[in-house]
């Protein structure tokens, strides 16, 4: 799954710094994928906080 960064620079440090935050602790980040008309996005959120982000593409999942 190709997830798009905000197009603002701030936002998208902010998200970087999260998610590197979460990949740096052990815990556990729920992942919830809500589709729409001709979009998709995904909601990742360790509780504390909370990352919205458009899906940009996805690919297949090797067997």
């Amino acid at each position: 799954m190709v997830l798009r960064l905000p197009v603002s620079g701030v936002v998208s440090a902010v998200v970087e710094a999260t998610v590197g935050r979460w990949a740096d602790d052990v815990g556990v980040v729920d992942m919830e994928l809500l589709a729409g008309v001709g979009h998709a996005r995904v909601v990742l959120s360790d509780g504390a906080s909370t990352v919205r982000l458009e899906v940009e593409g996805t690919g297949r999942l090797a067997a």
